[in-house]
């Protein structure tokens, strides 16, 4: 009985296997849910059963036979196998998958949106991540948060002039804040708009003045000068804070260029990496929600 069940299920994978190759979805799906029903442990079924959800590009069903194979059956350590490399491979498109099904529900879709754009600054795909930003503004041009990335995708870009517009509607819709301040200021230092940066530095001190955003850009202004002690004295006041990110921007920045052969600076900056690629001083942790 069991090598007939075997047999059965070994049809139903050659069956499926050949509708797949002539990309016959529909029929495969007939196929492997009558099969699937016989058979629900047998691997290769399990396995065809999460490719015929990609190539329909149902994603979240595919992850979700897995997910209930493995719980059926733990200790396979093929099937294992296989969601680990799922996971791994398509999570991504999984991710949007889901966010596809919920703007279409969501009261708020643009909160959707936002989060996919966020979904991938994460994982550096900054352009793509830009125009999911785009698309939440058009519609809700007053969405404070969406302002935000998009002036701070702009940044990871480098295209600081860019960055400038967004970030001063964000201040024009909620007022300052000290992050929206640390990274105004920085776009302006970067397109040598000194004395911008200097007020806007001046008012974001006014609201938190412990923030080591000030000093770390208050060391560029005074680099930048030629105050070579006042700038070591404002990056040190920068580096106590313990601000994680503070060494790897000082290594990237080229405020402190001038600065690079002093002795001073590089006992400060001793023991980092160089990565040219870091451009935002303030992590994504100011969110407001969406608008009511």
């Amino acid at each position: 009985m069991a090598e007939e069940r075997v047999e059965l299920a070994e049809r139903a994978v050659a069956t499926i296997r050949k509708l797949l190759e002539r990309e016959w979805l529909d029929e495969a799906r007939r196929v492997l849910d009558d099969a699937c029903l016989l058979h629900p442990n047998y691997l290769e079924l399990i396995l065809l059963n999460a490719e015929t959800h990609v190539r329909q590009n149902q994603m979240i069903e595919a992850l979700q036979v897995l997910i209930d194979a493995h719980r059926r059956v733990p200790e396979h350590a093929d099937l294992k196998l296989r969601l680990g490399q799922f996971l791994a491979i398509d999570g991504l498109h999984v991710a949007m998958d889901l966010f596809d099904r919920t703007e279409a529900e969501h009261e708020f879709p643009a909160l959707v949106i936002l989060e996919r754009a966020m979904t991938l600054s994460d994982l550096g795909r900054f352009s793509e991540a830009l125009k999911e930003v785009e698309r939440a503004l058009e519609l809700e041009p007053k969405y404070w948060d969406a302002w935000m990335e998009m002036g701070r995708l702009n940044i990871e870009l480098g295209d600081w002039s860019a960055a400038v517009r967004p970030l001063r509607r964000a201040m024009e819709l909620e007022g300052l804040t000290a992050e929206l301040a640390v990274d105004l200021a920085a776009a302006y230092l970067h397109q040598g708009f000194v004395d911008e940066a200097e007020k806007i530095l001046d008012q974001g001190e006014r609201l938190e003045p412990a923030h080591p955003g000030f000093a770390y850009y208050r060391a560029a202004v005074a680099a930048g000068r030629g105050e070579t002690g006042e700038a070591l004295g404002y990056l040190q006041k920068a580096l106590d804070s313990g601000h994680e990110g503070i060494r790897r921007l000082l290594q990237a920045d080229r405020f402190f260029d001038a600065l690079r052969d002093r002795p001073e600076l590089a006992e400060l900056s001793s023991g980092v990496r160089n990565e040219s690629n870091v451009r935002r001083f303030v992590p994504r942790s100011d969110r407001k929600g969406p608008m009511s």
